[in-house]
């Protein structure tokens, strides 16, 4: 008799458990999703806790069945985010508004840690997928260029204290770039500036009217630079302050006060006679005295000794 021996009772009722869950698969497994639905938080509370009890068998259990079934389980992976897309992104923006500052924290760590191997690892994959980066660009241009404007003008304060404390905190870094950018593109930007010009000739010209009364010094300097370099005579920096004091504020042609809030630069030699554009040959003159003159040249003997 079978249920004499116990090994063979143990056998009997196992091979007729089996046979019994064959024949009633559906009807158990609908029993258990009726029980499930009616025990449910009762259901979750007792799996949270035999998980917890034990946490590091499953884990090392479910480790060692990804190792062992690594295409099966990314076939899953893909198939449950696929079904749960916006479920998953809706998750992942929930638990990114809830520990923002802690990701931020530890991601700005581990890029400082690994700095070299991410950018190489960038670098390969930029070469790798070229050409799909670039269809990429071409797709999305027109969306991000939209997106762009939108953040901008939401956080326009933010942008320009951002960009602030960043040109205050690398000066050199940016004169550098800036300086490398107009080498590179020195055709576009003189095309920029003369269709600019062009399209906006009021806003140019009060541009560059603000530009002159800020650097007034610099301008007229600029000007005479450029007229001596024309005609091949010698040039030297001339600054207007200095010759205004050497020369106590006296005009050289009248020989009367010039007020210090408008005067002139004047050429005792011109340039247009090949005077140089040098301490030497300039003097402190009122506006009408030097316009009065014109290009009329001084005697050379009247060239000051600095």
């Amino acid at each position: 008799m079978p249920y004499k021996d116990p090994e063979k009772q143990k056998a009997y009722h196992a091979a007729y458990g089996k046979l019994y869950s064959e024949a009633h698969r559906e009807q158990k497994a609908a029993n258990m999703r009726a029980w499930r639905e009616t025990h449910r938080e009762h259901h979750l509370a007792i799996r949270k806790a035999w998980r917890e009890a034990n946490l590091e068998r499953e884990r090392a259990k479910g480790r060692a069945y990804h190792l062992a079934h690594p295409e099966q389980e990314a076939a899953k992976k893909k198939k449950y985010n696929e079904s749960h897309r916006e479920e998953n992104a809706a998750c992942r923006k929930a638990y990114y508004e809830a520990n923002s500052e802690t990701i931020k924290a530890s991601s700005r760590v581990y890029h400082e840690e690994h700095r070299e191997q991410i950018l190489l690892t960038l670098k390969a994959w930029r070469e790798a997928n070229r050409e799909h980066i670039q269809e990429y660009r071409e797709e999305t241009r027109e969306h991000k260029n939209a997106q762009s404007k939108t953040y901008h003008k939401t956080h326009r304060v933010q942008d320009a204290a951002r960009n602030k404390a960043y040109k205050a905190a690398h000066p050199e870094k940016i004169a550098a770039e800036l300086i490398c950018y107009r080498e590179r593109h020195r055709v576009e930007i003189a095309q920029r500036a003369r269709l600019g010009r062009i399209a906006y000739p009021e806003k140019q010209r009060a541009a560059s009217r603000r530009w002159y009364e800020l650097h007034k010094s610099q301008a007229i300097q600029s000007v005479r630079k450029r007229e001596a370099r024309i005609r091949n005579v010698f040039v030297e920096t001339v600054d207007r302050l200095a010759i205004y004091e050497r020369d106590e504020g006296k005009c050289g042609i009248c020989h009367k006060f010039v007020s210090i809030n408008n005067f002139n630069i004047d050429h005792i030699l011109p340039i247009a006679q090949g005077g140089p554009h040098s301490l030497i040959n300039v003097q402190v003159a009122h506006p009408i005295c030097n316009f009065r003159k014109g290009a009329g040249a001084r005697f050379p003997q009247q060239l000051r000794l600095v």
